[in-house]
């Protein structure tokens, strides 16, 4: 009986062995999606200003009917992100 409970411990002990290291690569990869996340805000913070001043100007040069449909298109529901963004989140978060 000794035995058979030195065995399960051996192997419970090897099991907790191999959860560690697996344990440490997703809190890495938590890590590294976090910081491609921050990553990705930053350069949206830093290009919005611009993105919006040509969308702006876009805006103004068109003419009045032209730019009351973009308004009203604009106040629609968003489509869904294009599947590249996902792509593109995906890279930077494996670095």
């Amino acid at each position: 009986m000794d035995e058979l409970v030195r065995a399960l411990s051996a192997v419970g002990a090897q099991d907790r062995a191999h959860d560690e290291p697996r344990d440490e690569c997703a809190e890495r990869g938590q890590e590294r999606a976090e910081q491609a996340l921050r990553f990705v805000l930053e350069v949206a913070r830093l290009l919005g200003a611009e993105v919006r001043a040509r969308a702006q100007a876009l805006l103004e040069s068109l003419p009045e009917a032209e730019q009351a449909r973009q308004l009203d298109a604009a106040a629609e529901a968003p489509a869904a992100l294009d599947e590249s963004v996902g792509r593109l989140i995906a890279l930077l978060a494996r670095g």
